[in-house]
């Protein structure tokens, strides 16, 4: 197990009797162009108890919930069947029996916020100052706490274009050329069509299913006031 996942495994003991999760930054997700893709329209959808109510949650609702189609909320929701199924096989998981966290921004934290919490926009999840966006941020944990079994997800670097970072810094800077423009639009697309295809051993890497002894207590809704204290902070301090 390598720097990162300890710090991740670390983070996970602290966060084990979350009862819902707060997961980073649902800003610059890489929306897509134009309409649902027939592979998201087709991917079945991920079945949870929550509240005592089961619900159907495919990865088109989850863009119907961000507002439109969305590269890094596609990951984010194909990680989160992946791991709830090495948890769960074929029981229906309970969310609030679920821990998840991750260091992943954009729109992993709206797809993973309408799996954990549901469609109020109101219960959006904030990223912390600091949560940066990086290729290798496309890490997920999915904790079991009934049975004290947990799963690290990652994805696979080589899934993304090869320069798709790079451009999409450029877009960013605001020095991408029309020609950077167009094959990034067409990268984008390239993923919207073929990711929720894909087979999860194609999308992500060996999963890492562990059993855990945690420490500590957090109480329901106590990481998002942590979270909106934390923001306060740093913008006090940026205007200092």
């Amino acid at each position: 197990m390598n720097l990162q996942l300890r710090a991740l495994t670390g983070l996970m003991v602290f966060l084990l009797l979350v009862c819902g999760s707060a997961l980073p930054a649902a800003a610059g997700c890489g929306a897509g162009d134009g309409g649902y893709t027939q592979a998201a329209m087709d991917l079945e959808p991920i079945i949870v108890i929550r509240d005592g109510e089961t619900h159907n949650l495919s990865l088109v609702d989850t863009y119907e919930f961000l507002e439109h189609p969305c590269l890094t909320a596609t990951v984010a929701f194909q990680a989160a069947r992946y791991g709830l199924e090495m948890l769960y096989g074929g029981e229906t998981p309970v969310i609030e029996d679920v821990v998840a966290f991750s260091p992943a921004a954009g729109g992993s934290m709206g797809a993973l916020d309408f799996i954990f919490k549901g469609d109020n926009p109101r219960d959006k999840t904030w990223p912390p100052a600091g949560i940066t966006r990086s290729a290798d941020n496309f890490v997920y944990q999915f904790l079991r706490k009934s049975t004290l079994q947990a799963v690290t997800i990652r994805l696979k670097d080589k899934v993304w274009p090869e320069d798709w970072f790079e451009l999409r810094e450029k877009q960013h800077d605001g020095t991408i050329t029309e020609a950077q423009r167009k094959k990034r639009s067409q990268d984008r697309r390239f993923i919207l069509e073929n990711y929720p295809a894909m087979e999860f051993e194609e999308l992500f890497e060996d999963p890492d299913l562990f059993t855990f002894i945690a420490w500590g207590h957090m109480e329901k809704g106590e990481m998002d006031r942590k979270i909106r204290e934390q923001r306060r902070q740093a913008r006090e301090q940026a205007q200092n």
